[in-house]
This record gives C-alpha cells, sequence and structure tokens, in this order.
C-alpha cells in the first residue's frame, strides 16, 4: 500500500467514527427537543461542510498522479485540521447544549 493509500484509510476509518458519534448526538438532541438542536445546528452545518471538503481532497489524492499528490496531500492535512477542530468544537457545544 502507497504512503497515501495509508492514510486515506485512516482518514476514512476516523470520519467512520466521526458520523457514528455526531448521529448518536444528534439523536440525543432530537429527544430533548427543537431549542436544543437549534443550539448547534450552525456548528453541525459547518463540521458538514468541511467534511464534504475532506472527501473531495480525498478523491483529488485518490486520483492523482505521484507528481501532484504530495501537493493535494498538503490541502488534504489543512482541511484534516479544519475538520478535526470542527468536530471537537460540535461535540462540546452539543454537550454544553444536552447538559443544560
Amino acid at each position: 500500500m502507497s504512503k497515501h493509500g495509508a492514510t486515506m484509510q485512516k482518514i476514512h476509518a476516523q470520519l467512520d467514527e466521526w458520523d457514528a458519534e455526531i448521529r448518536k448526538l444528534e439523536a440525543k438532541a432530537r429527544k430533548a427537543g427543537a431549542d436544543v438542536r437549534s443550539g448547534y445546528v450552525h456548528a453541525l452545518d459547518e463540521f458538514t461542510r468541511k467534511r464534504a471538503t475532506v472527501k473531495q481532497k480525498l478523491r483529488e489524492l485518490q486520483d492523482a498522479g505521484a507528481e501532484s499528490a504530495d501537493e493535494i496531500k498538503a490541502g488534504l492535512d489543512e482541511a484534516w485540521k479544519d475538520l478535526d477542530e470542527r468536530f471537537t468544537e460540535v461535540k462540546a457545544k452539543l454537550a454544553r447544549v444536552l447538559s443544560s
């Protein structure tokens, strides 16, 4: 497996884990009511947009030739960092909203 292939597998696995966690948090928020959901919907929307950016970068990396793969990987790393930060924020915000 190429070095980029291992990175892609790791990212896909983490995305799957985060998706599952987000679904669990959303289910708790739905049970708590609309006022709770409105408290984190913006952060979740931004997470979703950043997730789409990471998915696009993964597709680009998968389709890239060897000469452009490292450049795409750098963009993927930056998008991944943004997504990781957003996930942490969404999770923390929803935890605060659900506990109040």
